[in-house]
């Protein structure tokens, strides 16, 4: 999984901005479906799984915070793999599966 996240407030001039691009391969992250949440796949049939996604977890997990202000930019810069690795993460684990 890679990801994009830019933002910036309005107005252009004055307002904040941040910019994460994590498209690094030491950055690359695999979802992995949950199977065992899933009753059964039966040939033939029809299997409705529900993939949510906690968009307000992208920047915080639950023993940290992704700092927009000051860790709020990451383009592939060795200095900024730690932001990428840690908001890579945290989306990753924003998924889930019913």
């Amino acid at each position: 999984m890679a990801v994009k996240i830019s933002m910036r407030t309005a107005p252009l001039r004055t307002g904040r901005a941040f910019s994460i691009h994590t498209g690094l391969n030491e950055v690359y992250r695999e979802l992995m479906c949950p199977w065992a949440t899933v009753s059964s796949i039966t040939a033939g049939n029809t299997t409705t799984l529900t993939m949510n996604m906690a968009v307000d977890r992208f920047f915080y997990s639950d023993t940290d915070t992704l700092d927009l202000v000051t860790e709020g930019q990451s383009h592939g810069s060795t200095e900024t793999i730690p932001q990428a690795m840690e908001l890579t993460d945290n989306v990753v684990k924003s998924f889930s599966v019913q």
